[in-house]
């Protein structure tokens, strides 16, 4: 796991980039705002994964996506 913060469009991000072997590598991107702000900040989170060209949203945590990982084929 690799972590970078910064600011972005007012907005302090806070980013995880993880490999996780079988299943893949991942960003996970958290943004830190007030309960006012949350229209505001979903809509900059969006912009920010299109401006960095994220994949689609995974809901699923690492350890159900490996649970639902077929096992490797024996040759």
């Amino acid at each position: 796991r690799t972590t970078a913060s910064f600011h972005h469009n007012g907005f302090d991000i806070h980013t995880c980039f993880d490999d996780v072997g079988a299943i893949g590598k991942f960003v996970e991107v958290e943004i830190v705002s007030t309960p006012d702000q949350a229209s505001e900040a979903r809509k900059n989170i969006t912009a920010l994964a299109a401006e960095l060209e994220l994949g689609e949203e995974e809901p699923r945590s690492y350890l159900r996506m490996l649970l639902q990982t077929p096992p490797p084929r024996k040759a």
